[in-house]
């Protein structure tokens, strides 16, 4: 880099224009090298002499901040960050924060650009949402929520997925209830989030809440997909309710929805056990059929059934 800087002092005195790709390229060599110090430096030298950052400066800055450990610092530097910062260079950076698993840098950074008046959108609110969800913190989340509202923010259908999902997971399903009440009454997409629901309600045992829930699902115009009847029969057959089960996967078929090996092990595990070895050797032969990969669970349970039946008819 002092190389660098020798060649672009000689430029000015041979009567060469620095222009912004000038700058760019001089900022972008002390970001590769961890020399954000000197990027930043280099940037407010940009300013001083009258030129105008573009979009390329701030991506290289961003990218390079966050892969050096700068990021948190970054938001609250006002001359470098302010409203220059593109809502896309902003959301890239807390999706990468997330991922990094460094949500108190990526909260940093949301409040800091509020605070500074650089462009929010929706897209880096749900991923930091998805995170503190992931990790059980539903309180962080949902004061994220409220951020939102009060900055006019309108959420999206993955928004109130992503807060259903942590409720769910901290077995808060009456709340998670009241927010897909809410999902319902402003007209959201609702296919996840009742799937989301569903799962959670087999999950904790509640067959009840799973069966009203599904029947919500059809009431409220929902065409169940491959996930929400996979969740659905999954769930039936470890709470062993074989009859709906059963009449689930057969709705399933009917509509032209191919069942994974996952589901047709759950239901032929669960005729096995009601000693329906009849469906049980029919729905084998038809996963064979189907091309599908058998997994050697269902072998145990067919055999070991068989076993058992000989055994009582021979003694």
């Amino acid at each position: 880099m002092p190389e660098a800087r020798r060649l672009f002092d000689q430029m000015a005195q041979v009567g060469i224009q620095v222009n912004t790709i000038t700058f760019n390229v001089w900022i972008d060599g002390y970001a590769k090298s961890g020399q954000m110090d000197q990027a930043s430096a280099a940037y407010r030298e940009m300013q001083a002499r009258g030129l105008v950052p573009d979009s390329c400066t701030f991506n290289i800055i961003v990218a390079r901040a966050h892969k050096f450990g700068y990021a948190a610092q970054l938001v609250h530097d006002h001359d470098m960050f302010s409203s220059h910062m593109s809502a896309d260079g902003l959301d890239m950076l807390v999706c990468r924060l997330c991922w990094d698993h460094r949500l108190d840098d990526a909260w940093e950074l949301l409040l800091g650009a509020i605070e500074q008046g650089v462009p929010l959108r929706v897209t880096g609110f749900n991923a930091l949402i998805a995170a503190y969800s992931k990790e059980g913190l539903h309180e962080e989340a949902s004061e994220l929520y409220r951020i939102m509202n009060k900055l006019g923010l309108a959420p999206s259908s993955s928004t109130f997925n992503y807060l259903i999902m942590g409720l769910c997971n901290q077995v808060r399903l009456d709340e998670a209830q009241l927010l897909l009440e809410h999902m319902v009454s402003k007209g959201y997409c609702l296919s996840t989030s009742f799937t989301i629901s569903l799962d959670a309600y087999f999950r904790d045992g509640n067959a009840v809440g799973a069966l009203k829930c599904w029947d919500d699902m059809g009431k409220n115009g929902l065409q169940t997909d491959f996930i929400a009847f996979s969740a659905y029969i999954n769930g039936l057959s470890r709470l062993d309710y074989v009859n709906e089960a059963y009449q689930a996967f057969a709705e399933m078929t009917s509509r032209g929805i191919v069942p994974n090996n996952i589901t047709y092990n759950s239901i032929i595990s669960t005729l096995c056990k009601a000693g329906n070895m009849t469906e049980a050797f029919k729905l084998e032969q038809n996963m064979r059929q189907s091309g599908i990969a058998c997994i050697m669970k269902f072998t145990i349970d067919l055999f070991s059934l068989c076993n058992h039946l000989c055994f009582l008819v021979f003694f």
